[in-house]
Formats: structure tokens, sequence, C-alpha cells
């Protein structure tokens, strides 16, 4: 009883770590009873039967002595329980007590599944069959017994005994005998016939839907042949499908010939793990390694041997080659797949859940496969047919992902090659107009109107850096009044600091497009162009190419670069530096955050360059920018505010940690010192804080509340951080 209790414990923990949420509906774990009073639930037949090999049909009556027979457990495999080995025909016997009423509704007898041949007796009289015995000897494995027990040979009200005959059929696939499966039960016939139904039905379903999910993936490949991976997926489904079916139950409805099933399931095994290793080489669009190919072609004369052969003596031969094939194949598809994860997420993703389902599916049913868990009657629910829709179910997304990214990178391709034969189309064009124009002059108004037939815009302009480079001259134009073209002339590396009204008013949305024109590597004018509705991409382009041939971005940058920061801090110049603190106070706005600003101040600069020179002043201001810049975030903005001052916003900062931060800075640089001529001077600041919204609402504001603050210190004896 120890050891039995212990085997029952390691049992109920393995179950446990498995996860018993996952295990199917409608498991019970209820013994026989001894009296039994209802139908309304069932009566479990499982446990231990007496066992005796032999014949005789003797030994299905009630008065037939079994005192001398072994007890063995049902369900079970006496291949399992001390007759390994032995196949012929067997006999198992079982009594049970009712103490009910005679039932209204026909009573059912649930044997599951029994391997191979059986013949069913009750209280002596015989109930039914599945097969047939020798000397005709045609077995029914894989098809569950179900039996309608008439209601005179049922005593209601008394001992009745089960008697049920085997026949092990001397088959290579059929290495047991016995009660194959869980759930024998004793109850309402109709209640067992429903959930056998919807078993059939669920399993069906699967099967019908993994062959659909098949056939309407096979037009992928029709439409583009060179995409094999739709091909071997259609193929992988339809092996599942048709394995699905001829494992269920519907198959018997068309067919009694067990032998023909099984060898479609054989040849169905032999395949699958090529399709699906083929359908993940080619997804992710990796060459088939010589080994691979070797047991690729392996599997594959399996399958041919199988059909040629039609024989299952060949097909279980087959079957222990076939299993390490199959183990190494699977194993180099998830290597494959697990190589592939960092590039393409989601195809791979897809995979693993699959994949992932499916072994959980299969570790969910294993408790009841090996008898750890009772059903009363028939299972209706089977999840490895789920694992297997789920496998196929997230291939199926897998492969639309990878049918949407390779439909995208098409139509990128397209527009690319569209876009690049619309710029050797105007680029020759624009070659064959230059090579006509005999006088310089006329270059310009060439140029406006190549940029309008291009773009299709309404109205245009070409500027002109002048002969002396002062200012930038309109040459040409379309569709401008004098008095614009007037206005719109600049002078060459200025711009328009204060707000401007609209040159001429349209009445109505337009677009605006201004393209540099550049001469043998130097800017030499501009092109500008309006039209009512917005440019797209290709016109862009299109026109650049015209124009320019592409503006570098490394000289954009560097004229960028130079026009936001100061040459001798690198610093941010003030210009930009009101844009930033401008941008930033918006967005603190917005989302209600506080922002603080630092103004600095060198004290008696004045004083430092005239006695010791302008030089030493530089080294100075570039000293003190290299300390600030190393005591801020990469989110500050610091910028040389003017002459020796300087500017620090704390974006996400209130008024007490920017102090923090101004008496850091003012302490950093009090502990500086600048060597001039052996002689070490000593560098001090004044600093001004000032927070938004605090004490301060507006850009213009903030500044002067920094800047008051700064004076404050510098009135209280310099060196020092002072607030508003």
């Amino acid at each position: 009883m120890a050891f039995s209790k212990l085997s029952w414990l390691k049992k109920i923990l393995l179950i446990v770590l498995m996860g018993f949420f996952l295990c199917p509906t409608g498991m019970a774990t209820a013994k026989k009873a001894e009296n039994f009073f209802s139908f309304d639930r069932t009566l479990s037949l499982e446990g231990l039967w007496k066992f005796e090999t032999g014949s005789g049909k003797e030994r299905s009556t009630p008065s037939f002595e079994d005192q001398s027979w072994k007890r063995i457990e049902v369900p079970g495999y006496w291949d399992d329980q001390g007759f390994r080995g032995y196949k012929g025909e067997a006999w198992y016997r079982t009594r049970f007590n009712l103490k009910m009423p005679p039932y209204e509704r026909q009573v059912g007898l649930y044997l599951g599944d029994i391997g191979d041949t059986d013949e069913v007796f009750l209280n002596g009289e015989f109930i039914g069959r599945m097969g047939q015995f020798e000397p005709q000897g045609q077995p029914m494995y894989g098809r569950t017994r179900l039996y309608s027990i008439p209601a005179r040979i049922l005593r209601f009200d008394g001992e009745n005994l089960l008697a049920v005959r085997i026949w092990h059929a001397p088959l290579p696939f059929s290495d047991v005998g016995g009660f194959a499966s869980s759930g024998i039960a004793l109850g309402d016939y109709e209640k067992f016939r429903e959930k056998v139904f919807l078993l059939d039905l669920w399993q069906l379903s699967i099967s019908f839907l993994i062959l659909f999910i098949g056939v309407f993936t096979l037009p992928f490949f029709l439409w583009r042949r060179s995409a094999k991976e739709y091909l071997f997926f259609f193929l992988l489904c339809l092996c599942i499908g048709i394995y699905g079916l001829m494992k269920s139950q519907i198959r018997f409805r068309f067919s009694e010939d067990f032998l023909l099933m099984e060898q479609f399931q054989y040849v169905c095994s032999f395949l699958m793990p090529v399709f699906a290793l083929e359908y993940v080489l080619h997804l992710f669009e990796r060459k088939r390694p010589l080994l691979i190919g070797i047991l690729e072609a392996a599997s594959l004369s399996f399958a041919v041997i199988s059909l040629v052969a039609w024989n299952l003596y060949v097909d279980a031969a087959l079957l222990v080659p076939y299993y390490f094939v199959a183990v190494a194949e699977m194993a180099y598809m998830l290597f494959l797949l697990f190589l592939e994860t960092p590039k393409l997420k989601r195809e791979s993703r897809f995979l693993w859940i699959g994949f992932g389902i499916f072994f959980l599916a299969g570790i969910a049913d294993m408790p009841v496969i090996l008898g750890f868990f009772r059903l009363d009657g028939p299972n209706s629910f089977d999840l490895t047919a789920t694992g297997f829709l789920a496998v196929i179910v997230c291939m199926a997304l897998s492969l639309s992902t990878h049918f949407l990214r390779t439909h995208q990178d098409l139509e990128k391709n397209r527009g690319e090659l569209v876009n690049k034969g619309l710029q050797l189309a105007a680029i020759l064009k624009v070659s064959r107009e230059m090579n006509s124009i005999l006088d310089p002059d006329k270059l310009p108004e060439k140029l406006i109107s190549i940029a309008l037939d291009l773009t299709r815009a309404s109205k245009g302009l070409v500027l002109i850096r002048s002969e002396n480079e002062e200012k930038f001259e309109i040459l040409a134009a379309k569709d401008f009044a004098e008095e614009v073209k007037n206005r719109i002339a600049a002078e060459f590396g200025s711009g328009i600091f204060d707000q401007k009204d609209f040159i001429q008013a349209t009445g109505g949305e337009i677009s605006l497009l201004c393209v540099p024109i550049k001469f043998r590597d130097e800017l030499k004018g501009a092109c500008y162009l309006e039209k009512g509705e917005p440019f797209d991409s290709e016109e862009i382009s299109v026109l650049r190419a015209v124009m320019d041939q592409i503006a570098l971005s490394s000289e954009n940058k560097k004229l960028h670069e130079l026009a936001i920061t100061d040459g001798l801090t690198k610093l941010f110049a003030h210009r930009h530096f009101q844009f930033r603190l401008q941008q930033e106070i918006d967005r603190a706005a917005r989302y209600r955050h506080p922002l603080t600003l630092i103004m600095l101040d060198i004290d008696h600069f004045k004083d430092l360059n005239d006695q010791y020179g302008h030089q030493t002043g530089d080294r100075v201001l570039v000293e003190v920018a290299r300390l600030i810049r190393q005591a801020c975030r990469e989110i500050d903005i610091v910028a040389r505010y003017g002459g020796e001052e300087f500017a620090l916003v704390l974006p996400e900062t209130d008024l007490a940690g920017g102090i923090l931060v101004a008496e850091r800075l003012r302490s950093r640089i009090d502990g500086c010192e600048i060597l001039h001529q052996r002689l070490k001077i000593r560098v001090t600041v004044s600093l001004g804080v000032a927070s938004f919204p605090a004490q301060a609402n507006s850009k213009e504001s903030l500044i002067l509340a920094a800047d008051q603050a700064m004076y404050r210190s510098k009135e209280k004896g310099r060196n020092r951080v002072s607030v508003n």
C-alpha cells in the first residue's frame, strides 16, 4: 500500500506541473460503485477485472468459476501486466451491482478502443462484436466500442456479469492487446452517442479546416511559382488533413477496411516531416544542407516503399528508421527557427506559438492516455487534434506575414524603379534642352519651364546668385507680379528675422517647394515653385535630380551647424537658443511639467581681457563652456547667450533642482584655474535661476527673471547663485 500511495502522489505532482487547467474536460476519478442507483450519471467499470487467456464461450456465463483467474487493470494492455508478447484470445470479466428501477431509456456500454477484435457478453448473453475472430481473422483496431444493451438482459436489482472476449491479432503494428483507452463505463446510450458524435464532429471539423486552409493557399503558389513555401504548406495541410480523417471514427462510416486506412496513415506520417521542413526552408530562404537532403530522401523513400508494397508488415519495419529520421528533421527545423527569430520576428513568433501550443496540447492529453485520469465515458474533446490545428493556423499566419512583407518589398522596389525611370527620363530631357541652348541668358527661363512641366506647378521663379555674390536675383519667373519679384530678392547669407505679411494672398491653400541649384559643387541659386495641390515624392525627387543631382547632405549639415553653433565655444548660438527655449516652454506647458532656466555670467571678464589679453579671454570662455557641458544631461540645452554670458535650459526640472545644478556649476567653475605665463587665473561666475511656470509664463518673462536673478548675484558680491 505504501508504494501504491507514493506512486499516486508522484502522479498527482506530475499533473500539477503539467498544468491541470490544460487537461481535457469530462475527467472523473470516481471508483466503481458497489451499488449503483441511477443512470443520471455513468457507472465507471474501470479497475481490476478478472483475466484469463484462452477461448471458450462458456466463460461468458455468470456460473463459470473464475476464482483462479488473474486480476488485471482495466484499461490497460495485458502485455504490460504479465502477458508480454501473448497473441491470441483472452477473456476479461467483471461484476457490478445495480439497485434501481428499470431504466426507461436505452442503456449503453462504452468500452473505448480495444486491440484488436472483441465480443461482449452481459450475463451470458451476446451483445455485440467488432471485427472478426479466426478463421476469418479481421482485426478492428482503433474503432470506438459503444454497444446498446437490451433491457431484458440487464438486472436492475442485483448483480451483473460483463465478459469481454478479445483476440490479439498477429499483426506487426498491433504489438499489444487489451483495452486501449479510458472511459469504460455503463450509462445512458444516447449521452454516450452524443459524446462520440461531438468528438467525431470536432476531429472532422479540424481536418476539413486544415484541408481548407491548405487549398486556400495553393493559388498563391500558382500565382507565383517561385514561392514554393506555399506549395509545401498545401502539401503539409493535405497530409495532416487526410491523417486526421483516417484517425477519426467517421472513417468507419465509409469503409470497414481497417488495413486500408492504416496504410494511408503511414504514408501521411512519412511525408509530414519532409513537407514541414521544406516549408521552413523556403520561408526563411535557406539552402538545403546535404545531410538534410539525405534525410528528406529517406523519408520520401519510406513513403514510396509503403505505397508500392502496400503491406503493414513493411510499414512496421520502416517505423524505427523513420522515427530517427523524423526526429533529426524536426530538430533541424527548430534549429532554423531559432536562428531566424532575431531576423524575422513575426514569422518566427507565429511558428513558435504554434509549436508551443501543439506541445502543450500533447502534454495535456498524456494524463488521459497514460491512465492518470479516468473519463466517465467518451472524451468529447481531443487536444492533440487542436494542437495540429494550432500549428497549421500559426503556419498560415506566418505565411501571410511573409506574403505581406514580400508584397511590400515588391511594391517598394517597383516604386523605386518607376522613380528612377522618371529621373532618368527627366535628366535625359534636360540634357537635350541644355545642349540646344546657345545663349546662356536663356538658361533660367528654360529651367523654370522644365520645372513647371515636371511638377505641373502653377507658378515659379529662379533665383541666381549675382556675380558679386552679395545677393540673389530673380532671373526668370512665371505668373509672379513685379512687386512680388522685387520683395523676394534677398542678400546672400542673410535671413528674414522678423514677421512678414504673406506677399500675395491666394484665397486658398497652396504648396510651396524650393530646390537649391548647384553648379560644379557650388551653390548658385534656387528654384521656387507653387501649386494648388501637394507635391508628391516622385515630383520632388525628379526635380531635385534635374536641378542639382541631389545636394550633398554633408554640406547641408555643415551649413546648419554653422547657423546654430557658436564658433568659439561650440555651444548653441543665441538665435538657436531662443528657438529651442520656446520649444521646451511649449512642451512644458502642454504636459504641465516644470522647466528651469539658468543665466550665467563670468565675473570681471572685461578686466581679465584688459589685463591678460583677448586670447586668454577666449581660453576662459572655452573652458567655462566645457565645464558647463560636462555638468549637464543630454536633454539639457546649453548656449552662449552673448559675450561672457551663457544660458542653460533644464527640462523636467523644478526651481529647487535648478538651484542645485547652478550651485554645482558655480562650485566646479570656482575650482578651475587658467594658466597664463605661469600665473594661475581664478575664474568665478554669477548665476541666476528662474523656473517656468512658477516665476514666469512666457519665454521673454523667463529670460528676464533669470537675468535679474543673475544681476542680483553680482550686486551681492559675485560668485553666487540667486533666485528672483
